[in-house]
């Protein structure tokens, strides 16, 4: 009896799985990813609005640094009908142009179409040359992030 249990030709029956055991198994992982997949899109485009709301923190905050560092007033520009951002020294330099479509697929949303705020030497926005009552959207795909423009030129996440 001892010679039947450690035969080799016992064990060889068993080994492996059958394909009841891997098509169960396959069948399993593909309803996991198409449960999974969906929310991993939706926080890829989260993400990705994120970036782009980053981005335009980003150039805004540089427009800042510019003007305090230059010691000059700087103009930040964002034209929603190109998704173009443009930073421009008072003395004709072109500091930055960032282009949100190119970078992050994204579109402005402005509701005059245009902003400008100028920053002035110690850094806050210039009230005869800026608009400070828009609110600027960053649109990725179907979702949109929310800004606003303080009155000292900062901008900020709704």
């Amino acid at each position: 009896m001892a010679d039947v249990e450690s035969s080799p030709t016992c064990w060889s029956a068993r080994s492996g799985f059958t394909i009841i055991e891997i098509i169960v198994v396959l069948v399993m992982m593909s309803v996991m990813a198409l449960v999974a997949f969906p929310s991993i899109g939706d926080v890829v485009t989260h993400r990705r609005v994120e970036n782009a709301q980053n981005d335009l923190m980003y150039v805004a905050s540089r427009a800042q640094m510019a003007a305090v560092q230059r010691g000059e007033m700087v103009l930040l520009s964002m034209d929603a009908a190109t998704d173009v951002l443009t930073v421009l020294a008072a003395s004709g330099d072109t500091i930055e142009v960032f282009d949100m479509k190119a970078r992050d697929d994204a579109d402005l949303q402005i509701s005059s179409g245009t902003l400008h705020v100028c920053y002035s030497p110690l850094g806050f926005a210039h009230p005869a040359c800026s608009e400070t009552s828009n609110d600027i959207g960053v649109k990725v795909g179907g979702n949109t992030a929310w800004s606003s423009l303080s009155a000292t030129g900062a901008v900020r996440p709704k």
